[in-house]
């Protein structure tokens, strides 16, 4: 019956990701409806997507055992990355013979072109920033979430050291306060 419970408890997160959507949707097709942007609509949908997905990883993780050193996270990561790289690298490849295709003019020239290829293809674009948006720009969005991957079992094992009382509840969700419902 608990895993019910929890299922509920957690559509119930479905209005929160329509919102994010909804942000996303208005930052790029706002100029539909209005001339001037006042409020950064994409910025704000981005936050709530990597509160829920931060949330989402605590919840699933809660109760799962990692080793938090480097060799672990790398392999975490790696476990997460294999299920969209193979797409990203697609989309890569797709960009790089359309500007082929449509001439070849890279604005920080040969050496820029190199590096931004290097950074693309190793998902590391959002560390740089005037490659975060190189190529398919969407993309600096994995480069973020790859990082949070690899962070993971170091976060998880700073939570659980720390003695907060109600507090840890709140930042990674536990067995008890599901029950309890809070």
């Amino acid at each position: 019956m608990r895993e019910f419970k929890d299922l509920q408890k957690l559509n119930s997160l479905q209005g929160l990701r329509f919102l994010g959507f909804l942000f996303i949707f208005l930052n790029h097709a706002g100029w539909l409806l209005w001339s001037n942007k006042y409020f950064d609509y994409g910025a704000r949908g981005v936050e709530i997507f990597f509160v829920l997905s931060g949330y989402l990883i605590a919840y699933n993780y809660r109760n799962a055992e990692f080793d938090y050193d480097l060799r672990s996270s790398f392999l975490y990561m790696l476990s997460k990355a294999k299920k969209f790289y193979f797409l990203h690298l697609l989309t890569f490849l797709i960009i790089l013979f359309h500007m082929e295709r449509h001439g070849f003019n890279y604005p920080s020239g040969l050496s820029g072109f190199i590096r931004d290829v290097f950074l693309n293809i190793m998902l590391l674009k959002s560390w740089y920033d005037p490659a975060k948006f190189t190529f398919n720009g969407v993309t600096w969005f994995l480069s973020c979430i790859l990082f949070i991957y690899l962070c993971v079992p170091f976060i998880i094992h700073f939570f659980r050291c720390k003695k907060w009382g109600g507090y840890s509840s709140i930042l990674i969700p536990n067995t008890l306060a599901l029950e309890n419902g809070i």
